[in-house]
């Protein structure tokens, strides 16, 4: 595996993985507050995409938020996806991912 994904936290990297591998360019994720954010430049078919990838992943409950920021020179469009299945879980003094049967 690309040491790009080793170094990201464990219970987010299949969901970035998957969503590069479907042309989804993300740049910043987080296990402990659930979120994957990427970049825009066609929101149409990255919705598709993105839809697809929750889908495929088994992801049941999820948001994605297009944001865009308006400058007075441009504005951007940026992809902000939650989802409690990329929060890993503190129970019993253990961590776990949500979806752990343990």
């Amino acid at each position: 595996m690309n040491i790009f994904y080793l170094e990201m936290e464990e219970t987010v990297r299949p969901f970035v993985k998957e969503l590069r591998d479907n042309g989804i360019n993300t740049f910043c994720s987080c296990e402990h507050e659930g979120f994957i954010d990427a970049e825009s430049s066609d929101p149409t078919t990255e919705k598709d995409v993105i839809f697809n990838v929750m889908y495929k992943m088994g992801v049941k409950e999820w948001t994605a938020t297009l944001l865009v920021k308006h400058t007075s020179d441009a504005y951007y469009h940026r992809w902000e996806i939650k989802s409690p299945d990329f929060i890993k879980k503190r129970i019993y003094g253990k961590v776990q991912n949500v979806d752990s049967k343990n």
